[in-house]
């Protein structure tokens, strides 16, 4: 049997795991994303709430789990095209530089269509250009490459539609340029969803070695501006000899750096000339932030055609906030000397991590693994919680019970204490335990000395499942009455016999009603509620061959007059749902044949929904 404590995602397994190792501390996934997507269209998954370790994140894996090849990138985003409909399982991992690794994962329902999401794509209509250095579509500059003087060469522009509504975009180039684009006419982007423009450099007799022109970008929804987009073509012509320096990328960008940490920016500079490149002063631009900090190089920098070296800019700061600026790279390139690489980081603050430990189960130690039934009393802990900063603590706790059961009354004792357990009333008494078989999901959320929450809360999952072979569950829904569950052996017709049918009258007491001189096949009633929604619960470990009958008997309406009570039973079999009986009982004293039980090697369990007025009960005339 699998364990009964399930954390709503991997993520909150690994950050137990590495609370017990104390001494790793990975890092955390976290990946959120469309529940629902359409088909053909871009599908946006975000990893930016995922929060370093002890070292910061190194790489972003997104497996998307429709069998296509999984993405590895330095970018906490990823947008991912579905072409069949269907639930998948998108999986993120992130690791550190020594391995330290998480995951998370969400599934991702893939539609047809928007309406088949419950969505009708509105809002302001966003694009982003692959070939744009900066936020706000600026800097933008396609280097298509060298092309022989009398061939060609192409690169290529990726437009997103990152908004909520579709919209067209075509582009352009000047006719009769060295520049062509495809394709030239309009290209529907539905939201999320990315086109591919081709460029092509075709140098014309006599042109110079290197060649810049314009192509121009328009949508639509005019989110690219009035006038639309300029993209600087930037071709070279092969025979000329002159070096050619290219930066990749163009803008270096850093999500959710810790703040005391040390985040590395790596930025490739490449000769993509035909002679030697030589790069004699790098620096910071005036204004950059002060938390940018170049490492010692050996200039000058020497590149042969072709060649390549990489230069790490570092982040570090004390403090939250964006932290912009630019590498300024000065070489003898003689077209483009001075080189800028846009630098753009975001700084965030530790927040404090949620932990819940199970403490106890019915007061006893409780062991990994161990199973839970209904009416276990399990006591949670919220200690092991931590803040995210030396010197910070955690200050308050707020617990939340959010999922439990259908017909489940329980609530959290505590919503704000550093332990908590649940609860449920049973008649008008409070009594510890969760009340009802199936699932709990009980959630935390931390908040540190400074005020600073956590990113998420910390999720358990509790479930209760029915430990004997046959377990038989009453709830019901008017709070005022008192209805009673009846286990009879033999069939139906035995019902209120003092040895043969368990009720609150004589089966809720030692071990039960003495049926067999083998305690398990004895039943047991280890629950009456006299005033209350229920539950009841009546069980046998390991029943005797023979039928059994489950009946539900309206014992007390407490001064109301023949009212309509609405009731429940389930019948378990070795852990599983085999019924789900549902009836409207009145007047008070009838008693309902819910279901029958042939228990044997393979048990049979068929429902009945027999009713049969008594004059047993305490109801008034």
């Amino acid at each position: 049997m699998t364990s009964p404590l399930h954390a709503a995602a991997s993520t909150v397994l690994l950050l137990a795991a590495a609370g017990a190792a104390g001494c790793t501390r990975p890092p955390v996934a976290a990946l959120t994303g469309p529940f629902c997507a359409v088909a053909g269209t871009g599908a946006p998954l975000d990893a930016t709430a995922s929060r370093p370790g002890r070292l910061p994140i190194e790489t972003y894996r997104f497996d998307f789990g429709d069998g296509t090849p999984a993405l590895i990138s330095r970018a906490d985003r990823a947008v991912h095209i579905y072409r069949e409909p269907g639930d998948y399982e998108a999986e993120l991992t992130v690791a550190d530089r020594e391995g330290a690794a998480s995951v998370a994962r969400v599934t991702v329902s893939v539609k047809p269509d928007y309406p088949s999401c419950g969505v009708v794509p509105t809002g302001v209509p966003r694009v982003e250009v692959g070939a744009c250095a900066t936020d706000g579509l600026l800097d933008c500059l396609l280097d298509v490459g060298v092309a022989p003087a009398e061939g060609e060469t192409s690169a290529g522009v990726v437009v997103t539609n990152t908004g909520t509504v579709a919209l067209d975009v075509t582009a352009s180039t000047v006719p009769g340029t060295s520049f062509r684009v495809d394709p030239e006419g309009e290209v529907a982007l539905a939201p999320w969803q990315a086109a591919r423009f081709e460029v092509t450099f075709t140098p014309r007799p006599g042109q110079p070695g290197r060649v810049q022109e314009e192509l121009r970008l328009r949508d639509s929804r005019r989110a690219l501006g009035l006038d639309g987009l300029v993209v600087v073509l930037e071709g070279t012509v092969d025979g000329e000899v002159f070096p050619r320096l290219r930066a990749e990328p163009v803008r270096c960008r850093l999500a959710a750096v810790p703040v005391e940490s040390t985040a590395p920016c790596p930025v490739t500079l490449r000769n993509t000339g035909n002679t030697g490149l030589q790069v004699d002063r790098l620096q910071l631009a005036t204004g950059s932030t002060a938390g940018w900090t170049l490492p010692d190089a050996v200039l000058p920098l020497q590149l042969a055609p072709g060649a390549a070296a990489t230069v790490t800019i570092l982040m570090s700061v004390d403090h939250a906030g964006p932290q912009r600026g630019a590498l300024q790279v000065f070489s003898n390139d003689p077209l483009r000397p001075q080189l800028d690489v846009a630098l753009d980081a975001d700084v965030v603050d530790l927040p404090p991590v949620p932990r819940i430990r199970v403490v106890a189960v019915n007061g006893a130690p409780w062991s990994p693994g161990q199973a839970l039934a209904p009416l276990d009393d399990v006591l949670l802990d919220a200690a092991d919680s931590t803040a995210g900063r030396a010197g910070r603590t955690v200050t308050a706790y707020a617990w939340e019970l959010a999922a439990r059961p259908d017909v489940s009354g329980a609530t959290l004792a505590s919503a704000t204490a550093t332990r908590t357990w649940l609860r449920f009333d049973s008649s008008s008494m409070e009594r510890p335990g969760m009340d009802v078989a199936g699932r709990y999901v009980v959630r935390l959320q931390v908040t540190d000395s400074e005020g600073l929450p956590a990113a998420a809360p910390a999720e358990l999952v509790l479930d209760a499942v029915p430990a004997a072979a046959l377990h038989i569950q009453l709830t019901w829904e008017d709070p005022d009455v008192d209805l009673d569950l009846h286990l009879i052996k033999g069939g139906f017709d035995n019902a209120f016999s003092s040895t043969l049918d368990c009720n609150f009258d004589n089966c809720d007491t030692g071990g039960g009603l003495p049926w067999t001189d083998h305690p398990a096949a004895n039943p047991r009633l280890n629950l009456d509620d006299t005033r209350g929604l229920g539950p009841e619960h009546v069980f046998i470990a390991a029943p005797d061959a023979g039928r059994y009958s489950v009946a539900v008997h309206f014992y007390d309406a407490h001064g109301q007059r023949d009212p309509l009570v609405r009731a429940r039973v389930r019948v378990f079999v070795r852990g599983e749902l085999a019924l789900d009986a549902v009836r409207q009982l009145s007047p008070c004293k009838v008693l309902w044949e819910a279901a029958t039980v042939d228990w044997a090697a393979a048990p049979v369990v068929s429902a009945v929904s027999a009713v049969r007025l008594t004059g047993r009960g305490a109801c008034q005339p």
